[in-house]
């Protein structure tokens, strides 16, 4: 904001804000920290009744995105499971700490982190194996949800469970030292993603057949370029290799809200498959009359028309250009996607968005060693079932699993900014706040499982946050698994498991 204001009164000029580590430490926001008490009530064979849940969430000196984080860390609580009686208390909360804001999960790590280690204790005291009542309690399809009363859809967190736990203990570690244990967790999640408005998209047909899509997203590394020019190739049938996804400028590129809330496969994903389908359109209107049949005659195949019943008789996407626009003229399609249809709404009511249209499912298991000498965690392997509605491209969505992996885990274990009683940051530096190296990562198996959405391109959902959800919660369970302490705050380090693990002895 500080540089577009500077370059707003500067008559436009180019504004670079350049921060010194330090600065950066301490003038970006942060993930909120959070403090969750949850009070369950579940029958002896494991069936959840109710769930009373009180969160605080510490936003730093400014507000900033917190009331919205919060909010998402609200319906969270209730995580995903069938339970008929929910009350939950959420507060956020100044300090005089740095600015907490949007962080990838958005509140659903801090809420999963808490019901997802109450669900492994509520398992021991009721002698119940920790899948089994999981199992019994997800929700499914059709389950109208106690938050808003919205209808559950897509739901493949059955199968990720399943999934992930037969991969996490196919294999047996093999132990030679005493003071080494071993333990296996599993976790699952879920995540909500909303657009309050809609989304467009361009997609110019060139004279060469082939084409240019004009979209705001960013592309940071996700994949989703691929994706959008997956999705063209799909519906115009022509060569992947020539289309292309310009840079956005929003100056030309239409309105897109934010390449944020894992939303922008399944929002502008639609858009730009419209603007395809307004593309094809046209194009059958133009090869019904060079080739002088009906449009139902006509088949759109590997770049060209063919006529059904005479299959001989064709005609290439390029020709069709070349034949209407012999001086180059190319085409334009437009694509806009909205969730809810604004001519079924009477003009007297109010509109009200729901709190969400996609729910994103995933689940992880993993298999780590505990030092009992030095608390030291190494983690073995991790399996992460994620539901991804259809996978458009497995490659990105492995990738997009296997960073969000890493990037769980160094919350879970490695990353904590430090602060004073004032409010100073004591550890605004990289040499002091660990996060992570590739000596870290260990082996993770991404499983991609798919439960088709009913209004994503091709059935297909995000999962760039789910992957971050169960991650802590996961490693904490496996800990007890493996020594029998619980660990109740984040990020796990050697040093609190070692003086749990003394703790225990001296109840023993």
């Amino acid at each position: 904001m500080p540089a577009i204001a500077l370059a707003w009164k500067t008559n436009h000029r180019p504004v670079k804000i350049s921060l010194t580590r330090e600065e950066e430490f301490i003038s970006t926001t942060l993930r909120h920290a959070s403090s969750i008490t949850l009070k369950t009530g579940v029958k002896k064979d494991g069936t959840i009744v109710s769930r009373y849940a009180k969160v605080f969430f510490d936003t730093g000196a400014y507000a900033d995105r917190g009331p919205t984080v919060l909010g998402k860390a609200a319906y969270g609580c209730v995580g995903p499971y069938k339970i008929p009686h929910v009350k939950v208390e959420a507060s956020c909360v100044y300090t005089n700490k740095a600015v907490a804001g949007a962080y990838r999960g958005y509140g659903n790590p801090q809420v999963c982190w808490a019901y997802e280690s109450q669900m492994d204790i509520i398992a021991k005291k009721l002698g119940i194996d920790p899948l089994e009542i999981r199992l019994k309690n997800i929700v499914d399809e059709g389950y109208i949800t106690p938050t808003e009363k919205q209808e559950a859809h897509a739901v493949g967190l059955g199968e990720c469970l399943i999934k992930s736990v037969e991969d996490i203990y196919q294999k047996k570690e093999e132990i030679s030292k005493e003071n080494i244990k071993v333990g296996t967790g599993i976790a699952c999640g879920y995540k909500i993603s909303r657009t309050p408005s809609g989304c467009n998209a361009f997609v110019k047909m060139n004279s060469d057949a082939g084409a240019d899509i004009f979209v705001s997203s960013a592309e940071m590394g996700q994949g989703v370029n691929t994706v959008f020019a997956q999705i063209v190739a799909e519906e115009l049938t022509i060569p992947f290799d020539n289309i292309k996804v310009l840079p956005a400028d929003t100056d030309i590129t239409p309105f897109f809200p934010a390449s944020t809330s894992s939303r922008t496969t399944f929002f502008l994903g639609n858009a730009v498959k419209n603007a395809a389908q307004d593309i094809k359109e046209q194009l059958f209107k133009l090869a019904k009359g060079i080739l002088k049949v009906d449009k139902e005659d006509l088949v759109l195949e590997q770049g060209q028309f063919f006529v059904k019943d005479d299959p001989v008789k064709k005609i290439k996407i390029i020709d069709i250009m070349k034949k209407t626009y012999p001086g180059g003229i190319s085409m334009l399609g437009r694509g806009t996607y909205y969730h809810y249809k604004l001519q079924d709404i009477p003009s007297h009511v109010k509109l009200k968005i729901p709190p969400t249209y996609v729910w994103m499912y995933g689940a992880q298991g993993i298999k780590l060693e505990v030092d009992t000498e030095t608390g030291r965690i190494k983690i073995l392997k991790v399996s992460a079932a994620t539901d991804t509605g259809k996978t458009i491209n497995p490659v990105t969505s492995e990738g997009q699993s296997e960073g969000g992996v890493l990037h769980a885990i160094a919350n879970a274990m490695f990353e904590e900014v430090i602060f004073d009683d004032w409010g100073k940051i004591l550890n605004p530096s990289l040499l002091d706040y660990k996060i992570p190296s590739a000596l870290d990562m260990p082996e993770i198996n991404s499983i991609l499982v798919e439960s088709p959405h009913r209004e994503g391109p091709y059935g297909a959902k995000g999962i760039g946050e789910i992957v971050v959800v169960p991650t802590a919660a996961a490693i904490a369970n496996a800990i007890y698994d493996a020594v029998g302490v619980r660990i109740k705050d984040l990020p796990i380090t050697p040093d609190k498991v070692l003086r749990a693990l003394k703790n225990k002895e001296k109840f023993v």
